[in-house]
Formats: C-alpha cells, structure tokens, sequence
C-alpha cells in the first residue's frame, strides 16, 4: 500500500499538472498542444483490480515543424504502482518515468510503462497519470496530457473462502458418494454342461462289441 504522504504529494502534483494540459488531451486525446507535442496515454485493460497488471503506451506526435533532438518525454505515475519498468530505455525515478528521446519533426514516438496495481488508500480509488514533453535541457514540461480511471474493488475476503470451502465440500460429497455406494450384483451363470451326442447306429454298433468282449471273456 502506498504511504500516504506521497499518494498525497501525487494528487497535488497531478492536480498541479492536470490544468496546463489541454482539455482535449485528457483520458487518451492526441490534440497538438500550445508548443506543438500531441500527447496520448492508453491503458492496455480497464477495470483493474489491485495486484492486476497495468500498462500505459504513451504516444507523442511533434507537430511543431522544428527537430527536437535532446527532448525527454515524462510520465508522472499513479500512486501506488508497484514494480513499475520503463520500455525502450526509460528510467524510474521516484513517481516517474523518464524516456531521454529525440522527437523528429512530424514524426510519432512511443513509450510504455507497465506494474502492477497496489491496495489504494481510502479517498484514492483511483489510477491517475500525466504524461508531458521537455522539449529541451532546462525547459519546462510542455503540452501535458493526462489519464484516469477507477480501480475496482477486489473481491471480499469471505467470498473468496466462501467460494473455496464450497468446491472442497463438493469434492467431498463425490468421495463420500463413490465410497458409500453399494457394489453392482453379480449374476451367477447356470452351469453348462457338454454332453456329447451319440447317433443311435453308433450306439447299437458300440453294444455289439462290448458283448462279443464278454462271450470270449466267458
């Protein structure tokens, strides 16, 4: 969970940065702004809940009609981000990224940060960021635009055990079924008994010769 002060020092500076930027660059816009820099920010997911992965793509069009080769883009994070990383080079300073990209006339650059979702504190139930551009060393931060959405509450502890015992009482019950069921009965089968048939010719052919066997005996 973020510590207070700095989610606090977050939302005064979000709220200091959000006025200067455009109002049609808020929640994704790519409106050109006063120096020329059309800033856009895009989650990859909404409706995330905390410990989901979060992702930003930061897109930045240079419409001034002048180069800017040491111009850095700027992305003021959202109070308790965990495990933030900066794509394509950026840094992580402390409730930033920073991205130290050259941004051709009329060209589009993009960046990215990912984390994952921290517990809010109460009265910050919200993912607010600010992306920005300093054209150059020592100039101040330019054409802002900014993005926010809600965080969903994650799902009552009761409910997650409740869901849990259920499925381990279900597997029970089938257990409990299988070893309480009465075997199927056997089914006996009569005896069968070969009995060899005998055709009365060589039956009467047999009995012949068993007498003449007991006249000679005699």
């Amino acid at each position: 969970m973020q510590h207070p002060r700095i989610a606090a020092a977050g939302a005064v500076l979000a709220a200091a940065l959000v006025p200067a930027a455009p109002a049609a660059a808020e929640n994704g816009g790519a409106a050109p702004g006063e120096a020329g820099f059309a800033v856009g920010i895009t989650p990859v997911e909404q409706g995330l809940r905390p410990g989901d992965e979060l992702e930003y793509t930061v897109e930045v069009e240079n419409h001034s009609g002048e180069d800017h080769p040491d111009a850095v883009i700027v992305q003021l994070l959202p109070p308790g981000l965990e495990e933030p990383h900066a794509s394509d080079e950026g840094e992580i300073g402390p409730m930033q990224a920073s991205w130290k990209r050259g941004l051709p006339a009329d060209a589009e650059t993009f960046v990215g940060v990912t984390g994952h979702v921290g517990e809010p504190d109460p009265g910050f139930e919200r993912l607010t960021t600010i992306a920005c551009v300093r054209p150059r060393p020592g100039a101040g931060l330019v054409d802002c635009a900014s993005h926010t959405m809600p965080i969903a509450p994650s799902p009552p502890l009761g409910w997650i055990a409740g869901g849990g015992l259920a499925a381990a009482a279900v597997a029970a019950g089938v257990w409990a079924w299988r070893r309480r069921r009465p075997a199927p009965p056997v089914q006996e089968r009569p005896l069968e008994v070969e009995i060899e048939q005998v055709e009365p010719a060589q039956a009467d052919a047999e009995g012949e010769r068993v007498r003449h066997a007991v006249a000679d005996r005699e």
